[in-house]
């Protein structure tokens, strides 16, 4: 007994395979941009800045019991998280006693140091002017250890030598650029496209016509 094959059916084999061809590109490449826009997004969405919040008192010294705050920040998206790290601030800014100092008065210093990916101090000192009509002539964050402060103010033409302490707390989370939002957003609708394209290619029978030729003797 011969088995005959209708045209119909060999039209319908042919367009299973070609689907599940075509499903088998499509996935590749999918893959492929998820590769490649992962790449660019993660350096994008690590490179931000983290900002904190500072407390300082000073302990001793003619400025003893004076208090203030400030913020400092730095770029965390060379961060390893293995050993003792020295990154560089983006700012630094505070007010003493009526007088602003920034980033761009320090003149030694103006580091984040972290160990084991930890932030644990940060250092800057202060020569001024500038700024100008500081309070001190000499005031340096960091560098008798974590958390240390060490000022100098002239009194009556004497250096008169002080200390105080600083403390600081996490501030705003860094967001992530549009770029890297829009990039998530990006592989997002890749994956769904990836599950229609898989989902439509394992039930390839749904596409074919009603009327599909069959095996015949």
């Amino acid at each position: 007994m011969a088995f005959k094959i209708n045209a119909s059916y060999l039209q319908d084999t042919t367009l299973v395979r070609c689907q599940s061809e075509s499903a088998m590109r499509a996935q590749n490449i999918v893959a492929q941009l998820i590769a490649l826009i992962g790449s660019i997004a993660c350096p994008i969405a690590n490179a931000a800045d983290v900002q904190y919040e500072f407390q300082a008192s000073l302990t001793d010294g003619p400025l003893q019991g004076t208090s203030f705050v400030g913020t400092f920040s730095f770029d965390a998206g060379g961060i390893t998280g293995v050993g003792m790290e020295y990154l560089t601030l983006t700012s630094l800014d505070f007010n003493l006693l009526g007088t602003t100092f920034t980033r761009a008065d320090i003149k030694q210093g103006g580091q984040a140091i972290l160990d084991n990916g930890k932030l644990d101090y940060f250092t800057a000192a202060f020569f001024p002017p500038p700024p100008l009509a500081s309070p001190v002539q000499d005031i340096a964050f960091g560098f008798g250890g974590p958390g240390i402060i060490g000022y100098v103010k002239v009194i009556n033409g004497v250096q008169v030598f002080g200390q105080g302490r600083y403390a600081f707390s996490a501030g705003a989370v860094p967001e992530v650029s549009t770029l890297g939002l829009m990039s998530v957003g990006l592989l997002i609708g890749l994956w769904r496209g990836g599950r229609q394209v898989n989902s439509n290619s394992s039930a390839p029978w749904k596409s074919w016509p009603k009327q599909a030729g069959r095996p015949s003797t």
